[in-house]
Parts: structure tokens; C-alpha cells; sequence
């Protein structure tokens, strides 16, 4: 728990909760992108621990959650972001897709699977190319 407060304190971090009434139904989070070589981003974010409720799947909260989650980085001065997904979880893989999130490449290992890496431009800038400048998060 001292790990995510940590996280969440951190500065340039983006804080997102979808409420439905007083039930909190979608969340997540993003702070600046670590870069391969440990420096920190100060124009990309990492996106982390996107969810929905099960009982709201398929009523649309996660499409917006990951819109306001952009336009929260845009404001927040990101131009880009990156997350990482298990590779294996297309439920989540088809929402980023068709929220215009573009697939970047294979992602750290992680405890649950392999992880793969999406990316969006949300202002002008170079956008990054498949396999490029993949962060860790």
C-alpha cells in the first residue's frame, strides 16, 4: 500500500475515478513515463490500473474513463502516454484499441503473463513508432 501512496503523491500524477452515484465504477491513474534509461519524462505519462467494475462492462464507463483520462494528461501537459496490458487480456485490448490507442510492442515480464505496450499522441509532437521508446512503468 506504501508503494501505490507513494505513486499516487507523486508529482505530475493523474488521478481518475468514475462514479455512478455514490458507487466508485471505474478508476485510473497515470504519472510520468520512466524512460529505459531511468530519467523520468516530463511530456509522456504512463497510464496504470485502468478498471472498470465487472457489473459495468459493456456499458461504455471504460471508453469514457480513457477519455477523460487524456484529456486530464493533456491538461496536466502530456503530449503523449503509454500503458502496459497483459497480452492475453483482449477485453481491455479491444477498448484501448478503439479509444485510438496504438500497439508499440512487447512490454516488461510481469508475475501474470506476458505484457504488451500501447501508446497515444494527445498533442503535437513526433508521435513514437512501433517498438520505440518503450517505458517501464
Amino acid at each position: 500500500m506504501d508503494k501505490l501512496r507513494r505513486r499516487l503523491d507523486a508529482p505530475g500524477t493523474v488521478v481518475v475515478v468514475g462514479k455512478r452515484g455514490d458507487t466508485c465504477v471505474a478508476c485510473c491513474f497515470g504519472q510520468p513515463l520512466r524512460l529505459a534509461d531511468g530519467q523520468v519524462s516530463e511530456v509522456e505519462a504512463h497510464l496504470s490500473l485502468v478498471a472498470v467494475a465487472p457489473s459495468y462492462w459493456g456499458q461504455g464507463y471504460g471508453t469514457v474513463l480513457m477519455q477523460f483520462a487524456e484529456e486530464s494528461f493533456e491538461v496536466a501537459g502530456y503530449i503523449r502516454a503509454q500503458l502496459h496490458v497483459l497480452q492475453a487480456n483482449t477485453r481491455a485490448r479491444n477498448l484501448y484499441e478503439r479509444c485510438g490507442w496504438s500497439f508499440l510492442g512487447a512490454g516488461e515480464p510481469h508475475e501474470d503473463g506476458p505484457q504488451v505496450v500501447y501508446g497515444k499522441q494527445f498533442a503535437a509532437g513526433p508521435q513514437p513508432s512501433e517498438g520505440s521508446a518503450i517505458g517501464a512503468c
